[in-house]
């Protein structure tokens, strides 16, 4: 009769056993689980099992056996390191006869009222066993974790017998994928869990993973920023504590795999390798933070000649801290000169969808044609990383955005042959601000975008005589601008009342230049950039107060 520890939760083993020529041992284990998440304020999520908790295993070999031995006085046994263990005789089950080649058997516990069954078939060369176990979460706590948590399974033994044969204590590891079935609920209330098996990391009811899965964006930034030690990184964690995603770099992305390992300490750390092929590997290591709101991936990444630090938000999205919307942006002059780096004011468009979804659009004004565009997602205090690789992979610009918050980002351009700053820079942002953005929402019909009649022009830099507050009367029921002075540089002034970009011209001798911009309703200011042989000036648009 089969006997087993206290029975509180299932665990099923199934194995399949197949017999033929050379023996060769295959040992896949998987569980399920379900089970109520609580938060605990110091703990985080907590998983509490229920009644139904249920594990597998599978078992193969190929080899002999003589089956021709089998009786009713034949023993069979399975023992899972002392956790389960069950043991039979095939003439325990009333319909077993010489010749028949299956035999099943159940118990009831009385206690529980949980049932115990062991079921095997077979054939001349193969044969298959399916076991159930029931156990009390107490023993498997003791037997496997020490009783101690966070948990942790390490590998354990299994052993059949079945006759003469029995197997040499084959050892298994505990792996486990934990996803959320139900999320759409009142804070107070549990979550339901289901635990559905992959190889990897073990069981754990304090599992970091449940709160910490998702995707992850970022950036590498070395201490001296350069087109290749800087870029962006992103991620996807599992509930099991494994992770892929890619660095991106210079234009190309670099996928990457890895594991989290929970330490003696409770710290979370992963190493894994970047395979680059010929152009040599990096060396990516990681800490999963989650103490921190919005969880983080704190680390490293590590090439021959450089190592740069990374970091990287957890995107769950939050409107309050980062509203969905059209925002107008501005970047600040690259430095005070303008012909060593960028003179003029970048500016674009800055997208926030109802889920987070970030994408940017941006006007440079480096002497580039066209918009530079990176899309990301925001996380949940409002920050996202932004990555554009420029000028063929000879420069860089990022940083991290934040809504309602200053930003820095670093602008970086190694000497090329371009006509526009070919010595290359690295910025200098200087002034009020360094990267600004604004929600933008066009006016109804004939509103005044400016709550007022007059605004004035700036222009300066790019080797031209400085204008500074040219005055202008706008009409918002035409959408014109009259100068409202001696307009001796011939400066035009035009408004896309739909985005808010501005434009125009001026001739500050030489022929006519071009500018555009883009107006910033929060800072009552609007900023853009002209081009001028082979360097940028700034263009500042201003409602007097």
């Amino acid at each position: 009769m089969p006997h087993r520890l206290p029975m509180k939760f299932l665990c099923s083993l199934a194995l399949a056993l197949a017999f033929a020529g050379a023996r060769a041992d295959t040992v896949t284990f998987s569980e399920t689980y379900n089970d109520v998440l609580v938060k605990d304020p110091l703990y985080g999520y907590y998983a509490l099992p229920t009644a139904t908790t249920t594990a597998r295993a599978s078992l193969a070999w190929k080899g002999g056996i003589d089956i021709t031995s089998f009786d009713y006085d034949t023993a069979v046994s399975v023992d899972l390191d002392g956790i389960g263990f069950s043991q039979y005789s095939l003439g325990d089950d009333p319909s077993y006869q010489p010749g028949k080649k299956s035999a099943v058997f159940t118990e009831t516990d009385f206690d529980t009222g949980l049932s115990d069954r062991l079921a095997l078939s077979w054939t001349a060369t193969t044969l298959s066993i399916t076991a159930t176990f029931y156990y009390d979460i107490a023993d498997l706590e003791d037997a496997v974790f020490g009783g101690v948590g966070p948990f942790s399974i390490p590998p354990l033994h299994l052993e059949f017998t079945m006759g003469t044969f029995t197997s040499q204590a084959v050892t298994l590891t505990l792996p486990v994928r934990d996803t959320i079935q139900k999320v759409r609920i009142p804070s107070s209330d549990p979550l339901i869990l289901n635990h559905a098996s992959v190889s990897g990391a073990a069981h754990d009811p304090l599992n970091p993973f449940f709160d910490a899965q998702g995707v992850y964006n970022g950036l590498f930034v070395n201490d001296t920023v350069a087109p290749d030690n800087s870029g962006a990184a992103t991620f996807t964690l599992t509930t099991s504590g494994a992770y892929s995603g890619k660095l991106l770099l210079q234009g190309v992305a670099w996928p990457f795999t890895g594991q989290f390992t929970v330490n003696a300490d409770h710290t979370i750390s992963s190493a894994t390798t970047v395979k680059r092929k010929k152009l040599g590997d990096w060396q990516l290591s990681l800490n999963l933070l989650t103490n921190l709101q919005p969880t983080a991936l704190t680390g490293s990444v590590a090439a021959a000649e450089w190592e740069s630090g990374l970091s990287a938000n957890r995107t769950v999205y939050d409107s309050a801290a980062a509203p969905a919307g059209v925002f107008n942006s501005a970047l600040a002059p690259a430095g005070p000169d303008s012909a060593a780096a960028p003179g003029g004011y970048g500016y674009g468009r800055t997208t926030v969808s109802s889920k987070g979804a970030v994408t940017l659009a941006w006007n440079l004004a480096d002497g580039v044609a066209g918009p530079v565009t990176f899309a990301g997602s925001v996380a949940q205090d409002g920050s996202f990383p932004y990555y554009f690789s420029l000028y063929k992979g000879q420069g860089v610009l990022l940083g991290w955005g934040q809504f309602g918050a200053a930003s820095t980002p670093a602008w970086v351009k190694n000497p090329t042959s371009s006509k526009f700053y070919p010595a290359g820079f690295t910025a200098d942002f200087q002034g009020d601000f360094a990267l600004a953005a604004a929600r933008y929402t066009a006016p109804k019909a004939r509103a005044n975008l400016f709550g007022q009649t007059s605004v004035t022009l700036s222009l300066q830099g790019a080797d031209i005589p400085a204008v500074t507050n040219f005055p202008f009367t706008y009409n918002p029921v035409k959408n014109t601008f009259v100068a409202a002075a001696a307009n001796t540089n011939a400066i035009s002034l035009a408004l896309n009342l739909q985005t808010g970009v501005f434009s125009g011209s001026f001739n500050p001798g030489g022929g006519k230049v071009l500018f555009h911009g883009a107006f910033l309703p929060d800072a009552d200011a609007g900023y853009g950039f002209f081009d001028r042989v082979n360097q940028t000036g700034s263009v500042t648009l201003l409602i007097p107060k």
